[in-house]
């Protein structure tokens, strides 16, 4: 009984276990069904919030073969994309670089297999830090490739005398790749950009600068002679082809024939649509020249093809890389930036003076170029997806345009040297004239400072002198604005040259600012995430730092030192682009003397200056975004702290560029 009971009482506890464990397990089967419930529904909202945000943030890969290893093709590209943030740029190998860099017995033909497996293996191949810092899984989203490399191995290789240049293999091989290309990445985009030779050739080893005069002047004469009917000129043109070795002149032509098939051939992958967008610039130009005939048979096809809303045609060449990247972030998020040139005003006694033709946009063609001012940056703002207005206050950016200098370098088209040899001056009005010259040019930088102010972004392209920054406009940016409120700054080289820079990258970090910008909504807005945000501000950094430092402080007074320096080294000839045994010793007074001047440069004008990370929001001088946030507290921002590495070079051991990047310490503020 007592056994029967407690068994009663066991199975009465079993029964009561087992109907805890039930209940227990019920209300276990209920918490995990609307676990899994909540899961399922924020996973969901997740998968929603994820998609809308994997196509709002910026985040893009570009494959780039560079026109060839200068910084102006290396270094300023790759910061001019990744100042907009999310934009990832891929360059060739650096071995292979090496393997293609110009030599003495030209480009091997074979190497354009290597280039093409370069760009068809997946774009670029095993990815690099930045890659993996940004998440890449090697998907390419667009291509920009120079002809020039393809073909021929780069800029100066295209101009090679090479009167036994295997065509027709070379031709096959550079346009199949493009065409392979487009069926391998048939969503990414393919830009190509090619160059219509300059006047002067390119030889293989040494040959006396004469020779290069020679054969520049014979395509200027014969273009007048032939084309233009100016028999007066004759005479010219047989004294020297009868200086020019015939070989020499038959090899010239030859290269100038190759170059023109392949652009034509690049007009017809165009229209078939391997290529979707194109840009061919004319190398350093002039008025007259065997250049003009190939350009009217270039414009001559283009129309035939119907392809003008494919291409852009335009003087300069080192710059177009930076342009073609600033087209493909356009065409990815939508945009169309509107852009407004600004010019220093000219004084009356210059109006009274000096011919239209030496000042006015619409009317001064700049020194190696062959169309005015004014059409150049139209054809550049056109390439990069913009447009140009005709009332500033629709504009997105000011294009700060300064055409004016007074004496401030040598190579200048100086408006006082024309002043004096039409009208006669005493030496006070001389110096009056020069007097008005530099305060015209002084209150142009107190505009630009006047308008960033008044909250309007500012691009800057200083085109009055060649191959350098005006010294007196670049003095009055340092007294009166600082140097981060600028989008963009460029003086280098040609005006082309600097107007591409300079678009391109005012293009990019406008783009930065507006994706940048926290706690403001606008209609298709897109984002960066933090690590972008940090990588444009470097990269912007960068760029200021380094166009300042070669276009102002190299370009404007140190060059001239080491020229002066080389005139003391015993046995130097003096010649600039090829510094030869002593380029070890020249380094070496670069790295004691400029080195320092840099250092103070960054102490006085970078040290501790904030770069805006976004628009204000706080708008009413114009239509549209243009407030940056100047002020702490309008938007957060980054500080340079330190310059932590500096390094210098002299690309290609000559003086006409010097290679400056630096790296800063920067932390966000907060």
């Amino acid at each position: 009984m007592q056994n029967r009971n407690q068994n009663q009482t066991q199975q009465h506890s079993n029964q009561n276990n087992h109907n805890n464990q039930n209940n227990q397990s019920k209300i276990r089967s209920s918490i995990i069904k609307k676990i899994v419930l909540f899961v399922i529904v924020l996973f969901g909202i997740f998968g929603i919030i994820s998609s809308f945000g994997s196509d709002d943030y910026v985040d893009e890969n570009i494959v780039l073969l560079a026109l060839d290893d200068r910084p102006a093709n290396t270094f300023v590209p790759e910061k001019t994309a990744k100042v907009s943030g999310g934009v990832n740029i891929n360059t060739m190998p650096e071995e292979l670089m090496e393997e293609i860099s110009p030599k003495d017995e030209g480009f091997d033909s074979e190497l354009i297999e290597k280039i093409g497996d370069f760009l068809k293996n997946k774009g670029y191949g095993e990815l690099n830090e930045a890659d993996e810092a940004f998440g890449h899984d090697g998907e390419v989203d667009a291509f920009v490739i120079s002809a020039d490399m393809l073909f021929f191995g780069g800029l100066v290789s295209s101009r090679n005398v090479e009167p036994n240049i295997d065509k027709e293999e070379r031709i096959k091989k550079g346009t199949n790749i493009l065409k392979e290309l487009k069926e391998i990445y048939p969503d990414a985009e393919v830009y190509v950009y090619s160059s219509i030779q300059r006047l002067a050739p390119t030889f293989a080893g040494d040959v006396d600068d004469d020779l290069y005069n020679d054969i520049r002047y014979w395509a200027i004469n014969y273009d007048r002679v032939h084309n233009e009917g100016k028999v007066e000129y004759t005479a010219n043109l047989e004294r020297l082809e009868n200086r020019i070795p015939d070989g020499i002149l038959k090899g010239y032509i030859n290269s100038r024939e190759m170059n023109q098939r392949i652009n034509l051939k690049l007009l017809e992958l165009l229209d078939d649509d391997y290529i979707d967008y194109m840009v061919i610039s004319q190398d350093d130009a002039a008025d007259y020249g065997l250049h003009r005939v190939e350009q009217k048979e270039i414009e001559e096809k283009k129309s035939s093809l119907n392809i003008e809303d494919k291409i852009e045609i335009f003087p300069g060449t080192d710059e177009v890389d930076g342009i073609l990247i600033s087209r493909y972030i356009n065409k990815a998020y939508d945009r169309e930036p509107l852009f407004y040139p600004i010019y220093p005003e000219v004084p009356e006694i210059i109006k009274d003076n000096i011919d239209p033709e030496y000042y006015d946009p619409e009317e001064w063609i700049p020194l190696l170029e062959d169309i005015p001012l004014e059409k150049n940056i139209e054809a550049r703002i056109n390439a990069l997806g913009g447009e140009l207005v005709d009332d500033r206050e629709k504009a997105d950016i000011l294009l700060f345009v300064n055409n004016l200098n007074c004496g401030c370098g040598e190579m200048t088209e100086d408006l006082v040297k024309r002043l004096k040899r039409q009208i006669e001056l005493d030496e006070d009005e001389k110096i009056e004239v020069r007097d008005e010259l530099t305060e015209s040019i002084k209150e142009f930088a107190r505009e630009i400072s006047y308008n960033l102010n008044m909250g309007r972004y500012a691009a800057v392209s200083d085109v009055g002198k060649l191959n350098g920054g005006c010294k007196t406009f670049v003095e009055g940016l340092l007294e009166e604005v600082e140097l981060f409120d600028l989008l963009s700054y460029s003086g280098w080289n040609t005006a082309g040259n600097s107007l591409g820079q300079s678009l391109a990258q005012a293009n990019n970090r406008h783009f930065y600012i507006l994706a940048g910008s926290e706690d403001i909504e606008y209609e298709d807005r897109y984002y960066l995430d933090n690590d972008s945000k940090l990588l444009g501000a470097r990269a912007q950094a960068s760029l200021i730092f380094h166009r300042f430092s070669k276009d102002y402080l190299y370009a404007g007074g140190f060059r001239k030192e080491v020229i002066d320096y080389m005139g003391e080294l015993e046995d130097n000839d003096g010649d600039q682009h090829d510094l030869g045994e002593d380029y070890d010793k020249i380094k070496d007074y670069f790295d004691d003397k400029f080195r320092g001047e840099l250092e103070e440069f960054y102490e006085d004008y970078f040290d501790g200056r904030r770069l805006a990370l976004g628009d204000s929001g706080d708008c009413d001088c114009c239509e549209g975004f243009c407030s940056l946030g100047l002020d702490e507290g309008d938007q957060p921002g980054y500080v340079l702290k330190s310059l932590s590495k500096l390094e210098i070079n002299l690309p290609w051991r000559r003086l006409f560029e010097v290679d400056i990047t630096p790296e800063f310490v920067i932390e966000r503020e907060g």
